[in-house]
């Protein structure tokens, strides 16, 4: 049978390392009665207490490995056999020159509960591995933690140590670059108590207790109980084990509410009732278990001394005690996670041994596998491909790249009481939220409803006050970016969330609300009957217009045959009275939502119809022009006199305007347009004319046709009384002239339904005043 040893460091001081303990050795006598794992070895352990001494961990590693006799252990099994590997203690303090020593020498350590970051450099450590991750998963844990509650403000203790100090590098660091501000960092140092003063003053209400534990820090917080009261601990995981700073009223804690992160605690099957079941009587020569009870039950000892050192550190008195005390599972301690990690790094161990058993075994290697030099060569290169599944799991974990086991980290709150049948104080942690470090979002879960606060309500950890939804943060000059005033979005910009650093665009067919916290669809501007009273008043003066002309037409229709119409040219004025009819029934296609369609024949439509009106106006101009010259006997003009002249001037000026509407609608014309950016909150429905140099040939060319009949008709005004159209067509022509030289500086500055409303009014006060043309 070949022997295989194991040996750990711990602190044996306390509740929680004593379990610790005894997971090492449940772990260790489970794989010893498992005939699947390291047949015909036996696993021994060497168990000491390091005190949480550097000097004297560094002391015993050298005599383990220089082979010469150390000071009995604390616990032990078996007296001699084959070196295996270490398995750390919880402090980094300690683990960090053990992982050195043994990095030199070859020997592989698995730690249970060391995570500082140091640690995970496989170029200085390349012999450790350990069951948990780094601290950098937790101070992320933190840091959302924080966010979940709105907390922007804290405080950090840690110790004047270079754990601390690496502890507060970190966590600085990570919380900077979510925005969280550190309003005091308190270093414990020898007779530096935490002051009142300072305290009562701050505004972060939640504290940060990182770094190494250490009887210094307990012993300062112990001393400044007035000076944290109220405020909201937060112990990183380096502290969780420290059940009696965390749970005990008596220590001097009487903080609004308590939270701590930890290594999450799977049940491992039968060590509770294995940890419940030990009572001094089972184990008679125990110091650490006597020294425990004491603490927990207030029993006397059989040593005197003991009692009077105890009685000084304890606040209660001393008692004989019945022999019936029992651990129980409401006994004040917490279920950090320890004694799972604990089996894991012992089976681990093991899984690694009976591996590289196997492969020594089919190299024929069987006869040094007792020599430890194969050990230190052997383990670290089976350590660094092994995998554990433990029982009651079914998942496989594996080390990463770094040596590391990834578990997830559990936040739970810690509620203490007082329980008077035992004389001691129970702990209920009730965990709240899980974050899971191995996955790509790192996301944090959480279930607030359990939290018990002390004075009823979420403390408020920060500067200023929250900035409601639509307004954006403006840091205060010279104070901490925690600090900030509020002040309201500039227009066209929202904010849908509180404290929002910078208020964003709406997307371009929105526009933010009053409150400016959300983004509501831009009101759709054009002219409409549904909002626009204009609109049917120019509704109704077309229809007025276009009644009054059918009236004229009817009229002329009646009298077609007098010599008056006949001599009025009837062909040309029923041609203009259609015209004028059509031209303000255009007005329709100004009016409602513009489309592509209306666009394109909106302007052309007018132009056309329109041109037809005064090349008959001006047919009709020239030819009295004639009529005045032909009065003269044997005159030239006297030929020129009849209906060929009047209908050859509409259809040719007519229809230079038809192929300027063609040109216009072939290569570039009219289109819905929706103009986002010109008034604030509305979207300007209009019409891009396409051709800009169409669109002012069609008008220029009105306008000369207008300009030629005025000056003609100006030319004869002066015609007798029975050639008085002349006058008409001078006073109709000179208002056309000015409502569109009027009109055009009014169309090109204004937008939307003004543009569209200076164009119809100019539309229909030129037909009106050309109605007053007599026909």
């Amino acid at each position: 049978m070949t022997t295989v040893i194991l040996y750990t460091f711990a602190i044996g001081s306390s509740l929680g390392e004593y379990r610790h303990i005894l997971s090492f050795i449940f772990a260790i006598n489970d794989i010893n009665n498992d005939p699947n794992i390291l047949p015909n070895i036996t696993l021994g352990y060497h168990i000491y207490d390091s005190c949480g001494h550097v000097n004297k961990v560094i002391k015993d590693v050298l005599q383990i490995m220089s082979g010469h006799s150390v000071t009995a252990p604390n616990y032990s099994c078996m007296e001699h056999g084959t070196v295996a590997g270490f398995i750390g203690d919880l402090q980094s303090v300690t683990t960090l020159p053990m992982a050195k020593f043994l990095g030199i020498y070859g020997y592989t350590q698995v730690s249970y509960g060391a995570r500082d970051p140091a640690l995970s450099d496989r170029r200085l450590y390349p012999h450790f591995f350990r069951t948990v991750q780094n601290n950098e998963e937790q101070y992320v844990a933190l840091v959302k933690f924080l966010i979940y509650f709105k907390w922007n403000m804290v405080c950090i203790f840690t110790t004047n140590d270079d754990i601390g100090e690496r502890d507060l590098r970190l966590l600085t660091a990570e919380l900077q670059k979510s925005g969280i501000c550190i309003e005091l960092v308190w270093v414990f140092t020898h007779n530096k108590f935490i002051e009142f003063s300072v305290m009562n003053n701050l505004k972060a209400e939640v504290v940060i207790l990182c770094g190494a534990n250490s009887g210094l820090a307990k012993n300062i917080i112990g001393h400044s109980v007035q000076s944290i009261r109220d405020k909201t601990f937060i112990f990183m995981t380096s502290w969780t084990n420290d059940h009696d700073l965390i749970g005990s009223p008596a220590f001097g804690m009487p903080v609004n509410c308590s939270f701590m992160i930890s290594p999450i605690a799977y049940e491992i099957f039968g060590f509770e009732e294995k940890f419940l079941s030990v009572h001094p009587s089972t184990h008679p020569h125990d110091p650490i278990l006597e020294d425990i009870w004491i603490t927990s039950f207030y029993c006397l000892s059989q040593n005197a001394l003991k009692n009077s050192l105890l009685q000084a550190t304890i606040s209660k008195p001393l008692h004989n005690c019945s022999g019936k005390e029992r651990f129980t599972k409401r006994t004040r301690y917490i279920e950090d996670g320890f004694p799972y990690n604990v089996l894991k790094a012992v089976r681990m161990m093991a899984q690694t041994l009976h591996h590289m058993h196997k492969a020594l075994l089919m190299s024929k290697l069987n006869k040094k596998i007792n020599k430890n030099n194969v050990y230190r060569k052997k383990v670290r290169h089976f350590m660094k491909l092994g995998c554990i599944q433990l029982p009651e799991r079914t998942e496989i974990k594996c080390f990463n790249n770094k040596g590391e086991l990834s578990e997830p980290l559990v936040i739970s709150n810690v509620i203490s009481k007082e329980n008077m049948d035992l004389v001691i104080y129970v702990l209920n942690t009730r965990h709240i939220g899980t974050f899971d470090g191995s996955s790509q979002d790192w996301h944090l879960n959480m279930t607030p409803s359990p939290i018990v606060w002390i004075n009823n309500k979420v403390p408020k950890s920060q500067c200023s006050e929250q900035c409601s939804p639509g307004y954006r943060k403006v840091v205060k000059e010279g104070a901490h970016i925690c600090c900030y005033d509020c002040i309201l979005c500039s227009e066209g910009k929202m904010s849908n969330v509180s404290d929002a650093d910078n208020c964003k665009k709406c997307f371009s067919t929105e526009w933010p609300n009053e409150t400016r916290d959300k983004c509501i669809p831009k009101m759709m501007d054009f002219l409409s009957y549904e909002t626009d009273v204009v609109a049917y008043v120019f509704l109704l003066f077309s229809t007025l217009s276009s009644i009054v002309i059918v009236l004229i037409i009817g009229i002329f229709i009646y009298f077609r045959n007098t010599p008056v119409v006949r001599a009025n040219n009837r062909n040309l004025s029923f041609i203009m009275l259609v015209s004028l009819k059509l031209s303000f029934l255009c007005i329709f296609l100004y009016i409602g939502k513009p489309e592509d369609t209306t666009c394109m024949f909106r302007h052309i439509s007018f132009g056309i119809i329109f041109t037809v009106v005064l090349s008959s106006i001006l047919a009709k101009t020239i030819m009295v022009c004639i009529a005045f010259k032909a009065t003269t006997p044997g005159s030239y003009w006297r030929q020129w006199i009849g209906v060929r002249l009047p209908n050859a001037i509409v259809l040719v000026f007519s229809s230079l305007q038809v192929l300027n509407g063609i040109f216009w609608l072939s290569f570039s014309p009219p289109f819905q347009e929706e103009d986002m950016d010109s008034y604030p909150g509305k979207i300007i429905i209009e019409c891009n004319e396409g051709s800009r140099l169409a669109f002012y040939c069609m008008f220029g060319y009105m306008g000369f046709l207008a300009g030629v009949s005025f000056v003609l008709a100006f030319m004869v005004r002066t015609l007798p009384d029975m050639y008085n159209e002349a006058k008409y067509i001078t006073f109709s022509m000179l208002v056309f002239c000015s409502v569109w030289i009027c009109a055009i500086p009014a169309y090109l500055s204004s937008k939307g339904k003004n543009m569209v409303s200076v164009e119809v009014f100019a539309i229909l006060a030129s037909g009106s005043f050309t109605i007053m043309e007599p026909q």
